[in-house]
């Protein structure tokens, strides 16, 4: 999955874990649709990194063994790379895909629980 562009969206990152866009079968229909209004309404791609890993399980990205990506275990949550700033109006355009986004300031981002729920 790694590396891959469609015109709705390209999956990032892979640097420390380099399979790191799994998602739930409900999670990957959640994306690909919420992907496909995005790039309609944008008119971009979205920027999707980490999901979880392919067994799930702690995302270390750090090396550091502590919890730095908690809810990146199951595959029902990703970050949006996006925006540098919060955006009001993409926080109600994912609420009405019946996800909850969530501003990060470092490294500026989105974190969505696509399944509005953060396992």
């Amino acid at each position: 999955y790694d590396n891959t562009s469609t015109t709705s969206y390209h999956l990032q990152g892979g640097v420390t874990h380099t399979d790191n866009h799994f998602f739930t079968g409900a999670a990957m229909t959640q994306i690909v649709k919420l992907a496909a209004d995005y790039q309609k309404k944008y008119g971009e791609a979205l920027l999707i990194n980490d999901s979880s890993l392919i067994k799930g399980g702690l995302y270390d990205f750090q090396n550091t063994w502590v919890i730095p990506h908690k809810g990146h275990r199951t595959g029902i949550v990703v970050d949006i790379n996006n925006f540098s700033a919060k955006d009001a109006g993409f926080k109600q355009f994912v609420a009405k895909h019946q996800a909850i986004a969530k501003w990060e300031d470092s490294p500026p981002h989105y974190h969505i629980e696509l399944l509005e729920r953060d396992e």
